[in-house]
């Protein structure tokens, strides 16, 4: 069961034939009710998908401030990336859920049209600011532009992130599918999802179209602008959330 290797704060040490290991501690707390939120997504679903809650305000905001950005470079546009931070909690019934209570811009990157890079000041940020707040990591966002990735040339220079300095050649067919839509993830956010850690039950791998973004207004449908991914077994699917109307 995926859910077994969800690792939160501890609540202490216990030991077992020698065997020390620690009890995941959860704050208790209800989810909020199902007639105020909406499936990001209502014909995805896992049925072993830990459920996550995510605040449609907090999402707003997020596009709305991609949309000025957008406008405020419009020759120069880089990727952007945001921490999500938040919490896991049980309910009454022993059910757990997850809830994303804050959305932190990624510091001290490296950023291209096609791509970005972390660097050790990202991470160490983040690490204090969750300890700080008592809260966890609950996944990463970033942006996707299919108009500046139709502008770059075919062959990419992966040396500017995670992946090790490798030449790949976008095929034809590749960036033909992203040209309808730039909600999905190619191999390097798939590598860098798994290489930074985001690969537990409550981890969400996200996107925000930045296009999309550009052209919505506050009735444009969140599923046009945001897509989520979460891990079941060893891939990251596509997969919905609860979105909680304001």
């Amino acid at each position: 069961m995926r859910l077994s290797v969800l690792k939160t704060p501890a609540e202490g040490p216990d030991e077992e034939e020698g065997l020390r290991f620690t009890v995941p501690q959860f704050p208790a707390g209800e989810p909020p009710p199902q007639e105020a939120c909406r499936p990001l997504l209502p014909e995805v679903g896992d049925p072993e998908d830990l459920p996550v809650f995510w605040s449609e305000g907090l999402v707003r905001r997020v596009v709305k401030n991609e949309k000025g950005y957008r406008r405020k470079h419009s020759q120069h546009w880089r990727e952007r990336c945001w921490l999500l931070a938040g919490s896991v909690r049980r309910a009454a019934d022993g059910s757990l859920w997850g809830l994303i209570e804050r959305i932190l811009p990624a510091r001290n990157l490296t950023a291209t049209a096609g791509s970005f890079e972390f660097s050790p000041l990202t991470w160490s940020s983040f690490v204090q600011n969750l300890e700080a707040r008592g809260q966890i990591g609950m996944g990463w966002l970033h942006t996707h532009s299919l108009k500046f990735l139709a502008e770059m040339p075919d062959e990419m220079e992966k040396g500017q992130n995670s992946a090790g300095g490798e030449k790949t050649l976008i095929d034809p067919a590749e960036r033909a599918r992203r040209t309808r839509s730039g909600l999905f993830l190619s191999g390097i956010d798939v590598f860098s999802a798994w290489k930074r850690g985001f690969g537990m039950p409550h981890h969400l791998t996200c996107v925000l179209d930045s296009d999309a973004c550009l052209k919505s207004g506050r009735e444009t449908p969140l599923s046009e602008v945001l897509g989520v991914w979460g891990w079941a077994g060893l891939r990251l699917q596509r997969r919905s959330i609860h979105i909680v109307r304001e």
